[in-house]
Parts: structure tokens; C-alpha cells; sequence
């Protein structure tokens, strides 16, 4: 089974994009950022659940919204305080088997692609790889900083923007975080899902991404945004 799990719980305040309230609700184009999102995972016929980890008092907004789209329900679960604690919630609650395989995307990356689905899907059917996840080069020089100096130059080439989804078992998803868990980085600065399945020492192909797959963060993205969708209709 193909399960996809949106996170869209989000702080209260989205601070970096200077609102109030869930990002994932803001208008993009005719709908709200999160009905973008969740379309995206309804339209590929490989998909057979979708889990949305969202703030309790939200479920009914987004209920609303997915009706007034003609979409069917999702199935809602209520966020923790960060975005791995809403992910170890939905995982905790048992109802999966071991080769299930879980879709882990951003609520706020509405420009996910059934190509892109496509791909991962294919990456995670090789035998060698334990984990599959979007991502692609910096367009940017990349330098290592020390006290406010640059350092180094980083080799680009071997840099990766990791995008989502992120593609696992549900075995290996709770193996990777037993073990985060266990030596107290899951929350660490910097780990995020294919980061604590590589450090539980399992093998994470990258898929390549595109450089529209952006997560909306900032006021820019939104403005961004809007460029991507109208271009979308274009299509």
C-alpha cells in the first residue's frame, strides 16, 4: 500500500512568511496552498491513502475546502509541536504493515508532480536503496562560514537541495527513528526525514527534483508561486 502523509501542522504564526495562522491556507491562485498539495497526491492512481497531520482546530477547514473542491476526505491527524513529533504520531498509532510505503511531503510544497511520484516510486523498488528523496543541485556557490568569515567553498556537485516526498517503508521509517530516538537527534538542526534514515545507517537514493517543486516559506515564495500556477494552467 502507498500511503501519502502531508504535514501542514505549522507553528500558530508562520513567522519567516509573516502571517498569522497556518501558511498552508494562504491563497494560491483560486484555492489555499494545502488544496494545491493534497490534489497533487489524489490525482496519481499509485496512491491509496492520504494521512494529513494538521492542528486539530484546522480539520474542519480543510474538510471544508477539499469539499468544495469535489475531492474525498482525507484522513486527519492531529499535529505535535514539530514537524518529526507529527510524523511520530501518525506512525505510532500501529495501523501498518511493515512494507507499506510512505510519501512524506511538505503541506507547503504545492508544485509536486506525478512525474516526480513516478520516479521515486521506481527508486524505491531497487533492491539496494532502503530510502528514495527528491532533490537537486544549488544553483547558488555554497561556502562554509566561520564567525560571520567564509571558510571554504563546498563542491557543488556533490551538494543537494533535498525536496520532498520522501519515500520509505514504514519498517524503515520507525527503524531510523528508534534509533534517533535513542541517540537524541530526531529534532537535531538539520535532520529531516532522508537525513535520519541515512544516519540510521540505511541507504537514501536522490531522485532528481525541479527547481519549481518550492516549499512556499516567505512572502517571495508567494509571489513565486503564483508565477508557477498560472504557468501550470498554461500547460
Amino acid at each position: 500500500m502507498v500511503i501519502a502523509l502531508i504535514v501542514a501542522g505549522g507553528p500558530v504564526n508562520s513567522t519567516r512568511m509573516g502571517c498569522s495562522g497556518n501558511k498552508c491556507f494562504l491563497e494560491l491562485g483560486e484555492k489555499p496552498i494545502i488544496s494545491h498539495t493534497v490534489s497533487s497526491f489524489y490525482a496519481h492512481p499509485a496512491i491509496h491513502r492520504i494521512i494529513v497531520s494538521l492542528a486539530k482546530e484546522e480539520h474542519g477547514r480543510l474538510h471544508a475546502l477539499l469539499e468544495s473542491d469535489g475531492l474525498p476526505p482525507v484522513e486527519l491527524c492531529d499535529a505535535a509541536s514539530t514537524r518529526m513529533q507529527s510524523i511520530d504520531k501518525v506512525l505510532g498509532e500501529g495501523r501498518f504493515a511493515p512494507q507499506d510505503l510512505f510519501l512524506i511531503h511538505d503541506g507547503a510544497r504545492p508544485f509536486v508532480t506525478l512525474a516526480m511520484i513516478d520516479d521515486l516510486l521506481e527508486a524505491i523498488n531497487d533492491a539496494t536503496t532502503d530510502a528514495a528523496v527528491l532533490g537537486i543541485v544549488p544553483k547558488d556557490t555554497i561556502h562554509l562560514v566561520d564567525d560571520g568569515c567564509i571558510d571554504r567553498p563546498l563542491d557543488r556537485s556533490r551538494l543537494v537541495a533535498i525536496h520532498t516526498p520522501v519515500a520509505a517503508s514504514y519498517e524503515i521509517l520507525c527503524r531510523a527513528r528508534r534509533r534517533a530516538k535513542a541517540e537524541d537527534y530526531l529534532d537535531a538542526p538539520g535532520y529531516e526525514d532522508s537525513a535520519v534514515i541515512r544516519a540510521g545507517g540505511m541507504r537514501v537514493k536522490v531522485v532528481p527534483s525541479s527547481y519549481d517543486n518550492i516549499k512556499i516559506t516567505t512572502p517571495e515564495d508567494i509571489l513565486l508561486a503564483e508565477t508557477l500556477v498560472r504557468k501550470k494552467s498554461l500547460v
